[in-house]
């Protein structure tokens, strides 16, 4: 195999954090997309590699390298970091490294119980208790999450740990680039309001900075940020 191959659906999706990470390590791969991801109608191409029964789990993304086949997004990143200088100088670092991307995972857990709140599925649920529970997650969990990676971040340290970027950085990096442009302004206003979020504020823009992400961000053929009316929703709710 002359490139590693990255398959997935025609979205960002659970592979754009490892995009992101092969474009900050500069690897040349290729990506197969199997159509658009539909919780019910699976797309031809999709159905062909499930009944090859390559895949663990029937699930994508999938990595590909001369070494490996991997599925499971979380542990692609982790195989990425490993691989090429992203994981830690030790076993403690390493470990230091996963734990906060565990944290990470929870931000993103946060972001889609609102959505799924969004969603009610008994005509018992009303908007306002609807409401209700987004408030709660939003600006009640997520500001104390985030005040969390705030703190491992005191002291002037540039990156979670070490003092050198880890795939957990570039994650936490995602996450608060999706958070933005998710919730827009509500949530580039906390990140820019006073001092309370400077250290994440900071680790933002350097990563952002780095050549590789930057290149990815501005690629033109990225796909666009997925614009679900749930969303929309979440971040009407916030402004009023």
């Amino acid at each position: 195999m002359s490139k590693p191959i990255l398959t997935y659906f025609s979205s960002r999706g659970k592979s754009e954090l490892i995009r992101i990470i092969l474009a900050d390590c500069g690897v040349d791969y290729d990506e197969v997309n199997v159509g658009v991801w539909h919780p019910t109608e699976k797309s031809d191409a999709f159905k062909q590699l499930v009944e090859s029964k390559t895949l663990a789990f029937d699930s994508l993304p999938s990595y590909q390298d001369d070494q490996i086949l991997l599925v499971q997004s979380s542990s692609i990143v982790r195989y990425l970091g490993k691989k090429f200088g992203l994981a830690g100088k030790d076993l403690v670092e390493e470990s230091l490294i996963d734990q906060y991307y565990e944290g990470i995972l929870d931000l993103n857990v946060l972001l889609r119980s609102a959505f799924t709140a969004s969603y009610p599925v008994s005509s018992e649920i009303t908007n306002e208790s609807i409401e209700q529970k987004i408030q709660i997650i939003l600006k009640e969990k997520l500001p104390k999450l985030l005040q969390f990676f705030e703190r491992a971040l005191e002291g002037g340290k540039e990156y979670l740990v070490g003092g050198k970027i880890s795939y957990a950085d570039i994650a936490l990096f995602y996450a608060l680039d999706t958070y933005t442009e998710v919730l827009g302004s509500y949530f580039e206003n906390q990140l820019n309001s006073g001092e309370e979020l400077k250290n994440l504020k900071q680790l933002h823009a350097r990563v952002k900075a780095r050549e590789g992400i930057q290149k990815h961000l501005n690629n033109p053929n990225r796909f666009p940020k997925q614009s679900l009316p749930g969303y929309e929703k979440i971040a009407q709710q916030l402004q009023q």
